[in-house]
């Protein structure tokens, strides 16, 4: 390590141990923490639900957002409530979700839910993803304005996609249809976060939740990431800014469903938040 890089370490230190809770942002050590804003979220939809088929039998996915084409740029309402009710334990709250919907005429033919749509149907999509994360938190470590924690809860999913329009039979006859998968389930998930204040106007968070296992209902994997900046311009308010990812991959052994999914969303978040 050269000379210059030691003085800056030495003076980022020195300056970090400067740092006391009366200059920190109130978020840090606030007993609730409530916010609301909007997702601009980007998404892909993709999926297949059709209780027919084999195992180990290639599955051929429906994309909804670039085959169907459905808006894949959807502005999502965004909420999210935290309740710290003890010294190191924490409740948090967070809900997202996106209802999309198109009607067009087909440009290459789709099978869901059994019922095929062939080239120049004119069909109605539908795709909805409802997600509420729900984690419990404990604190591990804060001091100059560094706070670590860790997490488990779930992501309670509701997701749904529907097909509507000419359909074509086995025998080759045309007929109005509509078919529609649905499945709403709980998914476990750990995870972690860091913030950092480094005075009493700003902080800056990451947060990750994870989860990758099998269970009923459901086998796959799950991701949920932030990172966020909040500036503090009033004593019990607060305006945020970060992006979040969000992407499940997986397969629905529901009654209403039977099949893959893959669902992402990703984007850029504002939001207005308060504190006390």
């Amino acid at each position: 390590m050269n000379t210059l890089s030691k003085y800056f370490l030495l003076g980022s230190l020195f300056t970090a141990s400067l740092v006391h809770a009366d200059d920190l942002h109130p978020m840090l050590d606030s007993k609730v923490y409530a916010a609301v804003g909007g997702f601009f979220a980007s998404r892909a939809f993709r999926a297949a639900a059709d209780g027919s088929f084999e195992p180990n039998t290639p599955v051929t996915l429906v994309d909804f957002d670039a085959g169907v084409k459905v808006n894949d740029s959807p502005q999502l309402f965004l909420a999210e409530i935290q309740w710290q009710f003890s010294e190191k334990w924490n409740l948090g709250l967070q809900y997202f979700g996106a209802t999309r919907a198109v009607q067009r005429t087909l440009d290459s033919t789709i099978e869901w839910e059994g019922i095929t749509y062939e080239i120049g149907a004119d069909v109605r999509a539908e795709t909805n993803v409802d997600i509420t994360r729900v984690v419990f938190s404990r604190h591990f470590r804060q001091k100059n304005g560094h706070h670590f924690k860790l997490a488990a809860g779930l992501h309670w999913l509701n997701v749904s996609a529907q097909i509507s329009g000419d359909a074509t039979l086995d025998d080759g006859s045309s007929v109005f249809a509509v078919s529609k998968a649905s499945a709403s389930l709980p998914i476990p998930n750990i995870g972690g976060a860091y913030r950092y204040s480094p005075s009493e106007k700003w902080l800056f968070s990451v947060r990750m939740d994870w989860f990758s296992a099998s269970l009923d209902g459901y086998s796959g994997g799950i991701w949920n990431t932030m990172a966020s900046t909040n500036y503090r311009f009033s004593e019990h308010l607060g305006i945020g800014l970060g992006y979040q990812f969000f992407q499940i991959d997986g397969t629905l052994s529901e009654d209403r469903w039977n099949g893959d999914l893959k669902v992402r969303l990703h984007g850029p978040f504002l939001q207005v938040a308060g504190f006390w």
